[in-house]
């Protein structure tokens, strides 16, 4: 890594709620609004129906962001995200692992592995 990295901000793995969690693999800015996304419908699904979120609900909730990227009118995003999330938590359905690309589509997984690990399955 270059000397002008701070390398404490290249944090990969993140918490989206205290039941669940996310690691990235592609481009950390697009990661965090989408992480950020997470975080804003978890946190309104626990205020609105007093339960925590569902994994698969949070990654329907993320996906749907991936394909809403140049949908509005003067749109702030005007190119696809450029990241894969796993996003991994436990519920009452038991433990969860989920993949997120960024056309949208997310695909349930009991293991893998993204990033350069990925070409090694």
């Amino acid at each position: 890594p270059s000397k002008l990295v701070d390398a404490s901000s290249l944090n990969k793995i993140s918490e989206i709620d205290t039941h669940i969690g996310t690691v990235m693999s592609g481009l950390t800015t697009d990661a965090r609004i989408l992480v950020e996304t997470a975080r804003v419908e978890a946190t309104n699904h626990q205020f609105t129906y007093g339960e925590p979120m569902r994994i698969e609900a949070c990654t329907l909730a993320v996906s749907d962001s991936c394909l809403r990227f140049g949908e509005r009118k003067g749109a702030t995003i005007s190119r696809p995200f450029g990241v894969s999330l796993l996003i991994a938590g436990v519920d009452d359905l038991g433990p969860q692992l989920w993949l997120t690309d960024p056309s949208g589509t997310y695909v349930r997984y009991e293991a893998k592995a993204i990033g350069r690990g990925m070409e090694a399955q």
